[in-house]
């Protein structure tokens, strides 16, 4: 009988909807992205329809871009008794891995109509390279 494979960590990608428990209590969901790279760019684009960007926090942390926030609930005058609700809300996290070392310094990111635009330029790379080192004559 076969062993029974279990997949990595690396390998598991939660549903960026998140559980129906989480969906159900409102509670943590993960946008959906795309990511390219352009020249000597990474654009990452998620879609954060209604979310503030007060709301929204990114961090670099090594290799990972982290992507997390809070989207409310719309304020209602009046009170409803849903059949059916799938719109997220509630915090949201996502981890998304680099493809290759960034310049921060560069980096920049636009919220605009629901979807975060983030720039990343890609760190060159030094290794390899010659770089002299100027000596300075003693007094």
């Amino acid at each position: 009988m076969s062993e029974e494979r279990r997949p990595t960590k690396a390998a598991y990608i939660p549903h960026p909807m998140g559980t129906m428990e989480d969906l159900a209590l409102g509670q943590s969901w993960s946008p959906y992205i795309n990511m390219a790279e352009s020249g000597n760019s990474l654009v990452i684009v998620a879609e954060l329809p209604g979310v503030a960007v007060e709301d929204v926090a990114l961090e670099v942390k090594s290799d990972m871009l982290v992507l997390r926030g809070h989207k409310g609930d719309p304020e209602q005058t009046e009170k409803r008794r849903y059949y059916c609700m799938e719109r997220s809300r509630g915090s949201f996290y996502r981890e998304i891995i680099l493809p290759f070392v960034i310049d921060i310094a560069g980096a920049k990111a636009v919220l605009q109509d629901g979807l975060l635009e983030i720039t990343l330029k890609r760190m060159e790379d030094r290794r390899g390279r010659l770089h002299r080192i100027p000596i300075q004559k003693s007094e």
